[in-house]
């Protein structure tokens, strides 16, 4: 499958990399039952060098572990037991 994706252009190992960054960071930043707002958590993300379309797809990848929930004005993310 590489060789094809090499042979047609694309590079992915990149792109996947830097979703496995995103997404041990966002474990980490929210391990231990931490609690961070969605805004401040993309920040920091982003602080990295990675994008936010590439941070979606990490916390899509983390799936139903990850929650995020409205908390008065702000959004909330937090990792589920």
């Amino acid at each position: 499958m590489l060789t094809i994706q090499l042979l047609a252009g694309a590079d992915n190992t990149k792109t996947e990399s830097k979703t496995a960054q995103a997404q041990m960071l966002i474990l980490e930043l929210l391990a231990d039952g931490k609690r961070m707002p969605s805004a401040e958590l993309e920040k920091t993300v982003n602080e990295r060098g990675i994008s936010s379309r590439t941070m979606r797809t990490a916390k899509s990848r983390i799936g139903d572990r990850l929650v995020t929930e409205k908390d008065g004005t702000a959004w909330v993310c937090y990792l589920r037991n």
